[in-house]
């Protein structure tokens, strides 16, 4: 029988708050972490991919933005 695991978006921060930025600063438009986290959650609410599917999952489920 499999086990519930509950992770809180505070334990998802701590794992990876440690990760090397490799984007130039040109490009830090967003704080690394915000960017891993909006994957995530993207990718768990069923994103295809990491391109259009989390960035629609980003903006609420439209490509409005």
């Amino acid at each position: 029988m499999s086990k519930d695991i509950r992770v809180t978006l505070e334990d998802v921060i701590t794992h990876f708050e440690d990760l090397e930025d490799p984007r130039s600063t040109i490009n830090q438009r967003h704080p690394l972490i915000s960017v891993v986290v909006i994957a995530v959650m993207g990718v768990l609410a069923g994103a295809s991919g990491p391109t259009v599917s989390v960035a629609t999952v980003a903006c609420g489920g439209s490509r409005s933005r």
